[in-house]
């Protein structure tokens, strides 16, 4: 499986990289890309052309957005048109508490499914999910029409909700 870590945004609410931003000792992104690592040997960071990312191991790949400004939706294609894997999780560079238990689990059910996704009520956790290459389509085809809503393209594909 391959983890796919979303570092594109543009930091609206918080005014500065959330991507560089420290947290304790090191920066956000570096305690996403620790905790992946334990699940995922191939990690992809997506980010915007020219973001500032803080120096990152070798074990980490760093691919641009493949339409500029897009948002997460976009990151998303273009995290798993560069993916090695048939899987991939997809997490946000701003997450340092990801549960390993759940993204364990979430990919021992996501086999047969074209995405697995954990869901409280109506509410959904689109990063911090797995999608297939099927969902490669799907998505491409939404973004050509100009929709960026992660929720509409689970319209279109097969769910597992967790």
């Amino acid at each position: 499986m391959t983890a796919i870590v979303l570092a594109g945004g543009r930091s609206r609410r918080l005014g500065r990289n959330k991507a560089i931003e420290l947290f304790g000792d090191k920066p956000l992104i570096q305690h996403v890309i620790d905790s992946v690592s334990q699940v995922d040997d191939d990690i992809v960071v997506v980010a915007a052309p020219k973001s500032q990312l803080p120096k990152l191991d070798n074990r980490v790949r760093i691919v641009h957005d493949c339409y500029p400004l897009g948002g997460a939706l976009v990151g998303i294609l273009t995290g798993l048109r560069t993916s090695k894997s048939q899987y991939s999780l997809a997490v946000a560079c701003d997450m340092p508490f990801l549960n390993i238990d759940l993204i364990r689990h979430l990919m021992s059910v996501s086999r047969g499914f074209d995405t697995a996704i954990p869901r409280i009520g109506k509410m959904i956790e689109p990063l911090h999910a797995i999608y297939s290459r099927n969902c490669i389509d799907p998505i491409q085809t939404q973004i050509e029409s100009g929709n960026l809503k992660i929720s509409d393209v689970l319209d279109k594909v097969n769910v597992r909700y967790v």
